[in-house]
């Protein structure tokens, strides 16, 4: 599996947003298809430069359309879905560690 980054941008982009984000997914991964289902690693709450709270979201996963899909199963909105590779060489500006 590879590791994909998931960007959020929104009013509700704050600590309690980004709790409520992950609890849904929980139970909406047992509900999903088949393994091999995206997993959720890691998420962090970033300021973008213009002061904008983004919630930045680490998935591992088969592809880039495995993620979009479990976010939609899960209800779940997103900016931005790319490789975490591709993310880091764009210079996104965000300090991910290595994905586990």
């Amino acid at each position: 599996m590879d590791a994909f980054l998931v960007l959020r941008r929104g009013p509700r982009m704050d600590a309690a947003g980004l709790l409520g984000a992950e609890l849904r997914a929980r139970p909406a991964a047992a509900g999903a298809p088949a393994p091999p289902r995206p997993r959720w690693r890691r998420s962090l709450l970033v300021r973008s430069a213009s002061g904008e709270a983004v919630a930045a979201c680490v998935y591992e996963a088969t592809s880039a359309e495995a993620v979009r899909e479990h976010l939609l199963h899960c209800g779940l909105p997103a900016d931005v879905v790319m490789p975490l590779d591709a993310a880091r060489r764009q210079g996104l500006g965000l300090a991910l560690p290595p994905a586990a």
